[in-house]
C-alpha cells in the first residue's frame, strides 16, 4: 500500500516527497521546454541563413558551453537579481540559457544537412518562402533527436536548480 512506506506518524512518504517536489519538477520541465523553443528556433534560422548571423549566434552558443554551467548559472542570477528579482524566476531564467546551447547545435547541424535535400531545393523552386521552408519542411524532419536531449536535460535542470537553492 505504501511504497516508499510511512513515517512515525503514518503519513505516506511517496505522497509527501511529490508534492515537496513538484515546484521543482515545474520549474525543470519550463525551463526544458522554453530552452528547446529557443535552441530550435536559433538553430533552424542558423542553419538555414548561414553568413554574419550563424557565425555570431555560434560564438555566443561556443562561449556559453565553455563556462562551467553552474558558475554560469550563479554569474548569470547575479546580474538578473536586480532587474528580476532573486528567486525562482532568476534561477529558471539563468538554467534556461544554460540549456540553449545543447538544441541549438543539434538542430543546426541536422539542418545543415537537411537544407541540401531535394525537397528542400524544390520548394525554393516552387517560390517558397524561407519561413515556410523552414517551418513545413526543415522543421518536422530536424527535431528528430531534441526530445531524447530534453528528457536528459529535465533532470539535471532539477539538480542545476537545487544546486542554486543551495548557494
Amino acid at each position: 500500500a505504501y511504497p516508499l512506506g510511512t513515517d512515525a506518524i503514518g503519513r505516506d512518504i511517496l505522497s509527501r516527497l511529490i508534492h515537496g517536489a513538484r515546484l521543482s519538477l515545474v520549474i525543470g520541465i519550463a525551463v526544458v521546454a522554453l530552452s528547446v523553443l529557443i535552441g530550435t528556433v536559433l538553430g533552424l534560422t542558423a542553419g538555414y541563413f548561414r553568413g554574419v548571423y550563424e557565425i555570431a549566434v555560434m560564438r555566443l552558443m561556443d562561449i556559453i558551453l565553455t563556462l562551467p554551467s553552474l558558475l554560469l548559472a550563479i554569474v548569470i542570477a547575479f546580474l538578473l537579481q536586480n532587474s528580476v528579482g532573486s528567486g525562482v524566476l532568476t534561477a529558471a531564467i539563468a538554467i534556461t540559457v544554460i540549456y540553449v546551447p545543447q538544441y541549438f547545435r543539434v538542430v543546426r547541424s541536422s539542418v545543415l544537412s537537411a537544407r541540401e535535400e531535394p525537397y528542400v531545393e524544390a520548394a525554393r523552386a516552387l517560390g517558397a518562402r524561407p519561413r515556410t521552408i523552414m517551418g513545413r519542411y526543415l522543421f518536422f524532419n530536424v527535431v528528430q533527436s531534441v526530445p531524447v536531449i530534453a528528457t536528459l536535460s529535465a533532470a539535471d535542470a532539477i539538480f542545476t536548480l537545487a544546486g542554486l537553492g543551495f548557494l
